[in-house]
């Protein structure tokens, strides 16, 4: 009977023994696979991260040349501006003074012809000279008046000229400033 109780009891402890074996071992896979799932995780985030900043690296070099390339394009359609502005200004410069030495031309033309007009007045008629020779001197006065308001016309006109051209140059180095701040707020941006 003893003998019995006894089988009964190792028995009884050998399931035990084993049920707890399975639970074990059920418990040790369960942590395994957990592991591997830990690990498997990690390494995609590590290979997600590795992504985010070789993107990162990218975005950056890209944001460099594209702002490099602004720069440039910038400077290049500045240039472009500044040359055809000196251009225009120096060719309407070269005009004005072609157009001025002209009517000095004619100033001086037309004082020799009132020299001449006058001398022969002179001798036509010596009771009418003097009435004559001031009307020739009124006319020729308003003349060469209108020839200098002409000048003096053509003069305000390209200094105006002259200040539009220094008012648009100085636009454009508000547009490169404008550009490179943007170019460097992009930059900043993407950093």
């Amino acid at each position: 009977m003893r003998n019995e109780r006894e089988r009964e009891r190792k028995k009884e402890r050998l399931i035990n023994e084993t049920e707890l074996l399975k639970e074990k071992e059920k418990r040790d896979r369960i942590i395994s696979e957990l592991q591997i799932e830990i690990k498997e995780k990690e390494q995609r985030w590590k290979d997600a991260l590795d992504e985010a900043e070789h993107n990162i690296v990218v975005l950056v070099q890209k944001a460099d040349e594209d702002k490099e390339r602004m720069r440039n394009a910038i400077e290049q359609r500045v240039n472009g501006e500044k040359q055809a502005l000196t251009t225009m200004g120096q060719e309407r410069i070269e005009q004005m003074q072609k157009e001025k030495s002209f009517l000095e031309e004619q100033m001086e033309y037309m004082k020799h012809e009132h020299d001449i007009n006058i001398e022969n007045e002179k001798r036509k008629n010596e009771n009418e000279k003097n009435e004559q020779i001031q009307n020739i001197e009124n006319l020729w006065k308003d003349k060469l008046q209108k020839v200098e308001d002409i000048w003096k016309e053509k003069e305000s006109e390209l200094q105006q000229e002259i200040s539009q051209l220094r008012i648009r140059e100085s636009h454009l180095q508000q547009v490169i400033r404008e550009g490179e701040q943007r170019a460097s707020e992009l930059v900043d941006l993407n950093s």
